[in-house]
């Protein structure tokens, strides 16, 4: 039976086999599932009584977990009766409290369903529910992936991380959002038949577990999620009053020169030199018709930058039409097969943040 303690946080999911598996160690079917990344959440259902909790501990009691729960309560409820075996049984959701896109709404993803008993005894199933709006039928079925385990199941958990690390692809990891953070935490891995069998939770970007190896590249001012109970990472705004970061390096590089960050403003420079000479931390996109406002979107700088080399000239006026209060941009260029859209690359101006109100 799992430590009842340890089915409010995906971090502590890990356990041994339920019960001494066969000494000739059959092989051993895992069904993967890739993470997404932020905070630990659970919600418990017990009776028409709902309790949520951040990273194992009660989350806040008017954050932003507890407004959720209050908009779902009546689709919580009645998932948990599909759940239940008994009615005297208490249903916890454990998943992950995701919000890592500026101009994304945050939202918990469910991974693994516990069912408790009034005895205690827990039975552990991978979410597959339709609760919320953004649940996707099959969505917890495994993910479309899966291994087969042999040997000793002792060594099962260290075989399945370095697996989950190839699917994840930290070392170059395109799963990045606008914020800097990556989308994806890890893998959870779920025995396809045998429940004797532990599910195994394989961290492998740094962002909830193994914080001493991060395994992405980030700008100096961002803070990636920090696990505390009552933090969160929620609706994105554009504050004018933070503007740069305050936690960047005073000085930086330009062409050879020692620069301070928060006054070098040349006439122009590449995006790249930007990153390394100034106190922004990115840099906006937009894409316009010409008809309709621009599409812009905010880049936190991660690692190598796509259009790096492209050159930014300072504007005479940051307020004028579309500008967004940014000091600095490209010149409008054609969009490859687009007859009326355009593209330019705007910065060191206000920009979105990630809200640090309570979950």
């Amino acid at each position: 039976m799992l430590d009842r303690s340890n089915l409010y946080s995906l971090r502590k999911a890990n356990a041994v086999a339920r019960v001494p598996l066969p000494l000739d160690h059959p092989p051993r079917q895992y069904n993967g599932q890739l993470m997404l990344s932020g905070p630990d959440v659970a919600i418990e259902i017990r009776g028409t009584e709902l309790l949520g909790f951040v990273n194992g501990a009660a989350s806040h009691p008017s954050g932003q977990l507890a407004y959720m729960i209050d908009n779902y309560d009546a689709s919580l409820l009645k998932g948990a009766e599909g759940l239940r075996q008994k009615d005297t049984d208490t249903v916890i959701l454990a998943g992950k409290w995701h919000h890592v896109d500026f101009e994304m709404e945050p939202r918990f993803e469910a991974y693994l369903v516990h069912v408790v008993s009034q005895e205690g005894q827990v039975q552990s199933t991978c979410y597959q529910s339709e609760i919320f709006d953004w649940d996707y039928p099959g969505l917890g079925d495994g993910g479309g992936f899966g291994c087969t385990m042999t040997g000793d199941p002792k060594d099962d958990v260290a075989k399945l991380r370095r697996i989950a690390e190839l699917h994840v692809n930290v070392d170059d990891n395109p799963k990045v959002s606008s914020s800097g953070r990556p989308y994806i935490d890890g893998v959870l891995w779920y025995p396809s038949e045998c429940r004797d069998l532990p599910v195994v939770i394989s961290h492998v970007t740094g962002m909830n577990a193994y914080e001493t190896e991060p395994a992405f590249v980030q700008h100096p001012s961002l803070d990636p999620f920090e696990g505390e109970a009552n933090k969160g990472a929620l609706e994105s705004n554009i504050d004018d009053n933070r503007q740069f970061d305050v936690d960047a390096p005073a000085l930086g590089q330009f062409r050879g020169d020692v620069v301070m960050r928060n006054i070098h403003r040349p006439p122009e420079m590449t995006v790249d030199e930007l990153m390394a000479s100034t106190d922004a931390s990115g840099y906006w996109t937009q894409m316009w018709d010409g008809k309709s406002e621009p599409y812009s979107r905010y880049h936190v700088a991660n690692g190598k930058i796509p259009r790096g080399g492209d050159l930014l000239r300072r504007l005479d006026d940051p307020m004028a039409e579309h500008s967004m209060g940014n000091a600095y941009a490209t010149d409008w260029e054609a969009v490859s097969g687009s007859m009326e859209t355009r593209f330019r690359i705007l910065a060191v101006g206000p920009h979105p943040v990630m809200d640090d109100s309570a979950i």
